[in-house]
């Protein structure tokens, strides 16, 4: 039940945000979810999922228009359980990441900003910003045109860290391990 509480409230924030800042967001009646056993990934259409599963490596760029989207869920659930390995910490059961697709960085940087006070201290001023995690919500908010593995396990080690028991960790360290989980799957290994 909370986990469809933090979708609809991301969902109704971002149709908010988009109001407020003219991000062009439809509706909310716009916007779908893909589930994994995991997560639930936020998008517009069909093809941003397709893009996604290109971009992460999921499928091929030779892929049929309408790409068969299980190696998708394959590669978001195997990403987030070899996270929780290496890092040896593991959010509950019940608990979901949500992960919303946005066009560029400038959406995701509009929705940071329509979120919180501060802006991050990761992000350059002035600067698109290809994804960032909002814990309050348990959601990433990523990029699609700057989607790729690294990033997206850079902001899945903080879903974990933060949502794991006792794994609460100061900020630096935070994200040392997440530019480290980040360097790791960008190198394949």
């Amino acid at each position: 039940m909370r986990s469809r509480l933090a979708i609809l409230l991301t969902v109704v924030v971002t149709v908010w945000a988009g109001s407020v800042l003219g991000l062009g967001v439809k509706s909310v009646t716009a916007r779908q979810v893909f589930h994994t056993q995991r997560a639930d990934i936020v998008y517009e259409h069909r093809g941003e999922l397709e893009e996604l599963a290109r971009r992460l490596g999921a499928v091929g760029p030779g892929s049929p228009p309408q790409a068969d989207l299980g190696r998708l869920t394959d590669q978001i659930d195997g990403m987030l359980a070899e996270i929780s390995r290496v890092l040896q910490r593991q959010p509950p059961a019940q608990v979901r990441l949500t992960i919303q697709l946005l066009r560029d960085g400038v959406q995701v940087q509009r929705q940071q900003l329509a979120l919180r006070a501060a802006p991050s201290t990761h992000a350059a001023p002035g600067r698109p910003l290809e994804s960032y995690y909002e814990p309050r919500l348990r959601t990433i908010f990523l990029s699609l045109a700057d989607a790729r593995l690294g990033i997206l396990a850079h902001e899945m080690t903080h879903f974990i860290l933060l949502e794991s028991p006792g794994a609460r960790t100061g900020e630096a360290y935070q994200e040392t391990l997440a530019r480290y989980m980040e360097d790791r799957f960008n190198s394949g290994k």
